[in-house]
């Protein structure tokens, strides 16, 4: 038999802690045995002058058939908190997709009017149809990229998508969209074959 300690570790200058717990104190070591850790991390609370850089953001929800039950409504949810945690100097949009790809929400600020009305609506998306991820990736790059040039280099900018299932109908790696708008602002989607959620940014 093995003894498992607890562990528990307490940099000196930071009060920040990490404890780990097992559900036993003794496990074999001779035989395959199924254990339990509860891993406990406290962090020192956020400083009130601590500021992050603002955030232009789009999520592009995948709404079709193989999105259908809980992963329709575990892909709404994360929209939501995302878009409930966002400031009101950060931008978002939003991008529905299946065969045919939607603009829920225009880019824009993310002042609490602009949110309870994203939020209504992506209540209301679910699961149909055929999928075009390319084109709904594509689409949601392109409200990121509308806002680089007021950027001026600062921000965090980022595309996120959302889907269940791979896709034939995806953009090709090194098809590029550049809007008019923004004519040095360029995105490029590499599919990756499987992806649960996929994060990508310019």
């Amino acid at each position: 038999m093995t003894r498992a300690n607890d562990t528990s570790t307490q940099p000196t200058n930071n009060p920040a802690s990490l404890t780990a717990r097992t559900d036993r104190e003794l496990i074999r070591s001779t035989h395959r045995s199924e254990r339990f850790v509860l891993v406990e991390l406290i962090v020192p609370p956020r400083t009130s002058d601590a500021r992050r850089e603002p955030v232009n953001v789009c999520f592009v929800l995948d709404r079709s058939g193989s999105m259908s039950g809980r992963k329709i409504e575990f892909a709404r949810k994360a929209v939501e908190v995302a878009i409930d945690r966002l400031l009101p100097e950060d931008r978002f949009a939003v991008i529905a997709y299946d065969d045919r790809i939607d603009v829920v929400v225009e880019s824009t600020p993310a002042s609490r009017e602009a949110k309870d009305g994203a939020l209504a609506r992506i209540r209301s998306i679910d699961a149909r149809g055929s999928t075009d991820l390319g084109g709904g990736w594509l689409t949601g790059a392109e409200q990121v990229a509308r806002h680089l040039e007021a950027a001026k280099g600062g921000g965090v900018h980022r595309v996120l998508l959302l889907t269940g299932a791979s896709s034939s109908s995806v953009a090709r790696p090194g098809r590029r969209c550049t809007p008019a708008s923004s004519g040095r602002a360029e995105a490029r989607f590499y599919a990756r074959q499987g992806s649960g959620a996929e994060r990508t940014s310019n």
